[in-house]
């Protein structure tokens, strides 16, 4: 173009020399100024969509976005109304900053991501990072940074920090990301793209940073805006990426490491409470110590440093409930429930009908099935309003069992046992009018000599404890600190099965243990929950706790039997002859 100008230029002046246009010259002349000043392309304005990083003030992350702290900071633009993303630089660190006014519902996390300022690159690029946050649930860590190799990912460690603040169901956050883990260093970095949203349930429309994202797709496919950057935020003019931090590196090795406690505490507790839902089924052997200092605690150790998640409430519910602490468990699921719009609701309620059902509480058992009958869609009740009915039922059929046993408690004649363990004493009555044969055997096998010294069952161990179930003792092959001995094989001194026609398998029931032989040896349980169902299975019934079955609730699995005394029990003769008439405990001997 330029040399069809000059053909069609007039003559010049004499000197004939070629002079460029007047708009060309005022330009060439002005790079030349430029260069002159210490000018290089480097520094030239802002690429085409190209936003800068401001250089601010350093912000200690505490969760609390306050005015004046991020007033220097750039808003990056995003959904209307999803809250507000901002973002500055400061000594190698870029500092994110969210503001998200609506819900932040159980499961919604903040997912971040960033790739190399390259058209063709996307999430599953080489050298892109993925940041996820996810403020309440302690099943998990709250943070997960992972980064793309040439060969697979690989966690990013040590190079975010956030800290959130819960105000209700929304959230406020600080994140800062040492931009070196970003792939952003050197004297000439190049840009960053940048993508972010806010994740929710399935069906919940997901707000993202820029406006518009396409980021769900059908499982096992990377969404379509993941996959492709270029609608993406463009982030550049980095000033000093290798710097040394925001903030002081003995600060930032604290927050990492309290985040490290945090997530490690949170994951084993929620590992501990799901072997106890998985095997609640499979009847879990019960150890206090255990579920004590694997789940319970570290709870307890979270709920000082941010608000406990109602998935942990559930977790310390069903754990207590496990050690037979019903009051402490009934506490959890009422604090669930007292919210009726939230997630977890419907959950809390059957927690709760369970866990009344367990302490004997039918009526009010009764009525929260009904609620959560009512509380699920229409057609969905039918299992509810059942659990409902049953619980009526078991309120008649337990108020004749409390009405037998206050009977058998003003009745003089029947023998009264005390049970010594390391937790305290229990007291039983004997139900010598029911069942006058397995009465006289238990007394004869508590008054027997052992082999060792002592009495009969004097050192035996709670070979079997079933948390919300039942404790089981009685093997003499116990005495030598083994419960895991064989159980099987023939008893040195069994009697029939006997049929107690008045009491049956309910809370504080004390019953003789048996394999599948039809007979009675020395093995016996007693029940820390009702079981009305194991009535049908023929376990005899000889006798009803009175006093102390809080020191049963406490015994678990290999404690020891210390002593079993005989209070009171009536001359020979003065005992009445007999009136008319899950996984079970089973007995070797």
């Amino acid at each position: 173009m330029l040399g069809r100008m000059h053909r069609l230029a007039p003559a010049r002046p004499a000197d004939r020399r070629v002079r460029p246009p007047t708009a060309l010259r005022s330009a060439l002349l002005a790079l030349l100024a430029l260069l002159a000043a210490g000018w290089s392309p480097a520094h030239a304005g802002p690429e085409a969509g190209l936003l800068e990083v401001p250089e601010g003030l350093p912000v200690t992350p505490d969760g609390l976005l306050s005015s004046p702290e991020w007033a220097d900071a750039l808003v990056l633009p995003g959904e209307p109304g999803a809250g507000t993303l901002r973002v500055k630089q400061a000594r190698g660190t870029l500092m994110l900053g969210l503001e998200a006014d609506r819900a932040w519902l159980r499961g919604t996390r903040l997912y971040l991501v960033t790739c190399p300022d390259f058209p063709e690159a996307h999430a599953g690029s080489p050298g892109a990072v993925s940041i996820d946050y996810e403020p309440f649930d302690h099943s998990r860590p709250h943070l997960m940074v992972r980064k793309v190799l040439d060969q697979g990912e690989a966690p990013v460690e040590d190079a975010v920090v956030v800290r959130s603040a819960l105000r209700g169901r929304a959230v406020a956050l600080e994140m800062l990301v040492r931009l070196p883990a970003l792939g952003v260093t050197g004297s000439k970095p190049r840009g960053l793209r940048l993508m972010a949203c806010l994740v929710r349930a399935v069906g919940e429309h997901t707000p993202t940073w820029p406006a518009g994202l396409r980021v769900h797709a059908r499982p096992g496919a990377l969404p379509a805006d993941l996959q492709d950057s270029s609608r993406w935020l463009r982030l550049g003019a980095w000033k000093q990426p290798d710097g040394p931090g925001a903030v002081p590196a003995t600060e930032w090795a604290a927050w990492l490491a309290e985040a490290a406690d945090l997530a490690r505490k949170g994951v084993d507790a929620h590992a501990m409470a799901l072997l106890i839902a998985e095997e609640a089924g499979r009847k879990l052997e019960k150890q206090d110590r255990e579920v004590q200092a694997r789940l319970l605690d570290p709870l307890d150790w979270i709920a000082e440093r941010e608000p406990l998640h109602p998935g942990d409430l559930l977790a310390r519910g069903r754990a207590l409930r496990h050690l037979n602490r019903h009051d402490e468990a009934l506490a959890c699921f009422e604090a669930l429930a007292l919210d009726p719009l939230g997630d977890w609701w419907p959950t809390a309620l059957g927690e709760r009908a369970t866990t009344l059902e367990r302490r004997e509480r039918w009526e009010p058992a009764a009525a929260a099935w009904e609620l959560l009958a009512r509380s699920v869609p229409a057609g969905q009740g039918t299992r509810y309003e059942q659990a409902a009915a049953a619980a009526r039922r078991r309120a008649a059929e337990h108020a004749r069992e409390v009405a037998a046993r206050a009977a058998d408690d003003a009745d003089p004649r029947l023998p009264l046992v005390e049970l010594v363990t390391d937790h305290g004493s229990a007291f039983v009555r004997l139900h010598a009018h029911d069942v006058p044969r397995a009465v006289e055997h238990f007394l004869r096998l508590v008054r027997s000599p052992a082999p060792t010294g002592g009495a009969f069952y004097d050192g035996t161990l709670f070979h079997r404890v079933l948390g919300d179930a039942f404790l089981q003792g009685g093997d003499p092959r116990t005495r030598n600190g083994d419960c895991d001995q064989d159980l099987s094989g023939p008893a040195s001194a069994t009697i029939p099965v006997e049929a107690n026609a008045r009491h049956g398998t309910w809370r504080g029931a004390l019953a003789f243990a048996r394999a599948q032989r039809p007979e009675n040896g020395s093995q016996f349980f007693i029940l820390t929950s009702p079981r009305p169902e194991m009535a049908q299975d023929g376990y005899t019934v000889f006798g009803h706790v009175v006093a102390g079955m809080e020191a049963l609730d406490r015994v678990e699995r290999c404690d020891v039997l210390r002593a079993v005394r005989v209070v009171h029990a009536p001359p020979p003769g003065a005992a009445a002859p007999p009136a008319p008439g899950g996984s079970a405990p089973a007995d070797g001997r």
